[in-house]
């Protein structure tokens, strides 16, 4: 209800979270999949997730140029709504020739350039992420 209220005051605002992941499973989940709320869904680009491990954000159907964040070794896409996604110039791309379906696409990394992220409907939810220590 928070970011509602928010993003009502304020449509255009970047909205982080910190410590989303922490806790109860469901309010876990619940966190992670905040633009499953058709109300919330408009502004999925808007929103950010985090801990000290993990960064989370979202991108909607289409092309996205995705950058690297510093400290975060790891990226990963998890197509959400029946999407199918491409992800090209990360060391490991997926593109038609080499495509299967999976619920989560982890452990990619950067490659000294930004990744081409294509999403053909729904959402992708993107997680940086870093070994703890």
């Amino acid at each position: 209800m928070a970011i509602k209220e928010v993003l009502e005051r304020w449509p255009q605002a970047e909205i982080r979270i910190f410590g989303a992941f922490g806790g109860r499973l469901d309010h876990h989940l619940a966190s992670v999949f905040l633009p499953s709320d058709p109300e919330i869904a408009p502004f999925m680009s808007q929103l950010y997730l985090m801990d000290k491990q993990n960064y989370l954000c979202y991108r909607p159907a289409g092309h996205h140029t995705i950058l690297p964040i510093a400290g975060y070794t790891y990226v990963a896409f998890m197509p959400v709504e029946g999407a199918s996604i491409q992800i090209e110039g990360a060391k490991y791309p997926l593109n038609q020739t080499n495509y299967f379906k999976k619920a989560i696409y982890g452990s990619n990394e950067f490659i000294n350039q930004p990744i081409t992220l294509t999403i053909d409907r729904g959402y992708a939810l993107i997680v940086y992420s870093k070994d703890g220590k």
